[in-house]
């Protein structure tokens, strides 16, 4: 399985609006790769807001992780702003829910289900 994770930046507690990215941008992104790309992620997992645990401003707003089977349809989503309809409203819907745009990043996922069989990994 691959990934492509957009790590959105903070300017502050409350700068990154994640209830618009969940509820708006992401049906949006998602409905636009279909139409576009006739492709549809494997799933979609956001993390946020992220902070050090120390209590103090998160220094990310979101990240997003957009799953796909092979690194080629990755590398496919990778190209959803080369159609204009999908540039234009999914750069349009920017400002509604960020400050900054996002660090674009993409990489196979190896995934641990079985905590007990890899700590018995080490132990043996």
């Amino acid at each position: 399985m691959y990934v492509v994770a957009f790590a959105y930046p903070a300017a502050g507690r409350d700068s990154f609006k994640l209830k618009h990215f969940l509820e708006v941008h992401l049906p949006l992104g998602v409905g636009l790769c279909r139409k576009h790309l006739n492709l549809v992620p494997v799933k979609i997992v956001v993390h946020g807001p992220l902070a050090d645990g120390a209590g103090g401003d998160p220094a990310l707003g979101a990240v997003s992780q957009v799953y796909f089977h092979t690194r080629a349809e990755a590398e496919k989503f990778l190209t959803l702003f080369s159609f204009p309809e999908a540039a234009q409203k999914l750069i349009a819907d920017f400002p509604n829910y960020t400050s900054g745009a996002p660090a674009v990043l993409i990489g196979e996922v190896s995934e641990f289900g079985d905590l007990p069989g890899l700590i018995s990994k080490e132990a043996g």
